[in-house]
């Protein structure tokens, strides 16, 4: 089991009436790969959350890309 903190991101697709939510641990590396998969010729973005799950969708139809701030998460009172 990592330890590193997961960030939730909410995808947007076009004609779908619920988002897609995801945890990943790697904001930088998704953002890239979001930023690469737009722009180029491939019709399919594959994303890897952090559990490894892995999930196609089609590049012309992602509306808008939600990422939450990581939150601390502290352990006890106060």
């Amino acid at each position: 089991m990592n330890d590193s903190p997961t960030i939730k991101v909410k995808i947007g697709v076009t004609f779908a009436p619920r988002e897609i939510e995801i945890e990943i641990e790697d904001v930088d590396a998704f953002v890239s790969d979001f930023d690469a998969a737009m722009s180029s010729d491939s019709r399919v973005w594959w994303i890897t959350d952090s559990s490894g799950r892995r999930r196609g969708l089609v590049a012309d139809k992602v509306s808008y890309v939600d990422i939450e701030p990581p939150l601390d998460r502290t352990v006890g009172f106060g």
